[in-house]
C-alpha cells in the first residue's frame, strides 16, 4: 500500500506540473491526514523529489496547517492532497493560465500557434 500512495502522489505531481507548464522549481505541498502519511512522506520526500522532476521544493503539512494561498489541489486519496504553488509574489501565472485557456477554447490562433512549437 505504501508504494501505491508513493506512486500516486509522484503521478499527481508530475500531471500538475506538466498540466500547468512548470518545467523547473516547482513548489509542490502534500497535505496528509494523518502521523503514519506524514512520515511516509518524509521518508521518502528524496525520492518524490528525484522523480517529479519539474519540482525543485516539497513540503508536507498536516490537516491542520493552513493551505497556503495560490495553490492548485490534485486529490489523491482520502489520506493525502497534492498542491502546486502556481502563484508567485502576488500574481497568479496568468500567462501560463490564459494560453492554456486558449488552447482548450480554440479561441486564440496566436496561443494555438505557440503551444504548438
Amino acid at each position: 500500500m505504501e508504494y501505491e500512495i508513493i506512486n500516486s502522489v509522484i503521478h499527481a505531481g508530475r500531471s500538475l506540473t506538466v498540466e500547468y507548464g512548470l518545467n523547473s522549481k516547482a513548489t509542490i505541498y502534500a497535505c496528509a491526514s494523518n502521523a503514519e502519511m506524514i512520515e511516509l512522506l518524509r521518508s521518502q520526500t528524496p525520492a518524490i523529489l528525484h522523480l517529479i522532476k519539474a519540482a525543485s521544493h516539497f513540503h508536507i503539512l498536516s490537516r491542520d496547517d493552513p493551505i497556503p494561498s495560490g495553490c492548485v489541489v490534485y486529490h489523491v486519496s482520502e489520506e493525502v492532497n497534492i498542491l502546486l504553488l502556481v502563484k508567485v509574489n502576488d500574481l497568479i501565472c496568468f500567462f501560463l493560465i490564459y494560453i492554456y485557456i486558449c488552447y482548450l477554447c480554440h479561441h486564440c490562433v496566436y496561443c494555438q500557434v505557440w503551444i504548438q512549437k
